[in-house]
């Protein structure tokens, strides 16, 4: 007779303390415990049960980069049934729920790229900033009540082939019921300087404020499109001679000086 497909199920797992663990060219450091389970269904699918893990001074570097360090914070989840031979961590995403809260120092590129998908002439720069974030997932979603706040000393704006530069502050969050949820985005700058890319300062201001919108909270798919608004603040320009490198050759007209003040 042909045996039957065997089936596992371990429950009230608790891990006490790790301290370094090894994924590819990841590796994680700092202080761990956890607990929960995971069942194995007749050979061929895994599932992890309701789990809980408190991660304390996290760090993380990718080969010769820090990507994280000094983060605290929780992730409780539960992963529904999966074919477990050949899976990836990301394979697991769209069978992922629950909630991830983090609060530490964090490379927010990756996220903050996804932020600005919708809009291939947008880019946001940032290095290594204070991150907080509260991120609800359901089927490979960002659910409403997530959000993401990043604050750094120095972040870049490219737009239009312009790059604002400035200390910045930037919140994501997701509103909306769960039929329709709204991702929203803004990013702030209190004080700002306005140039080429890598040029000098042809404008400064302060309250110069990105807002972007978009129903699209998939991260498995990139979004169909949104709203986008751009609003200066107050804004001067010192020196209005920059026009020339604008100003067709036939109009035969040159700004010799001025400047000038705008809103908005």
């Amino acid at each position: 007779p042909t045996a039957k497909p065997w089936s596992y199920s371990f429950h009230d797992i608790e891990v006490d303390s790790v301290s370094e663990v090894r994924i590819g060219d990841n590796l994680f450091g700092g202080s761990a415990r956890g607990r929960g389970g995971f069942e194995l269904h007749r050979r061929r699918e895994a599932e992890i049960l309701p789990s809980a893990l408190e991660v304390a001074g996290l760090t993380l570097s990718h080969r010769d980069s820090v990507l994280a360090s000094g983060v605290d914070g929780t992730v409780r989840f539960h992963v529904t049934p999966y074919l477990y031979r050949g899976a990836k961590p990301a394979d697991l995403l769209p069978r992922f729920v629950g909630e991830i809260v983090l609060d530490g120092l964090v490379d927010p590129r990756e996220g903050i790229a996804y932020l600005t998908r919708a809009w291939p002439s947008l880019a946001i720069d940032t290095g290594v900033a204070d991150v907080s974030a509260r991120l609800l997932l359901r089927g490979g979603r960002l659910g409403s009540g997530s959000r993401l706040q990043v604050s750094a000393p120095q972040q870049k704006l490219r737009f239009l082939g312009f790059e604002a530069r400035g200390a910045a502050e930037l919140e994501a969050r997701v509103d909306g019921g769960p039929g329709a949820p709204r991702l929203q985005t803004e990013l702030t700058f209190a004080s700002w300087e306005l140039g080429r890319p890598g040029g000098a300062a042809q404008m400064t201001g302060d309250g110069l404020r990105l807002t972007t919108r978009s129903a699209e909270t998939s991260l498995l798919k990139p979004p169909a499109g949104g709203e986008l608004e751009l609003d200066l603040g107050t804004a001067r320009v010192p020196d209005l001679r920059f026009l020339n490198d604008h100003l067709p050759a036939a109009a035969g007209v040159q700004v010799e000086s001025g400047e000038a003040s705008l809103a908005g």
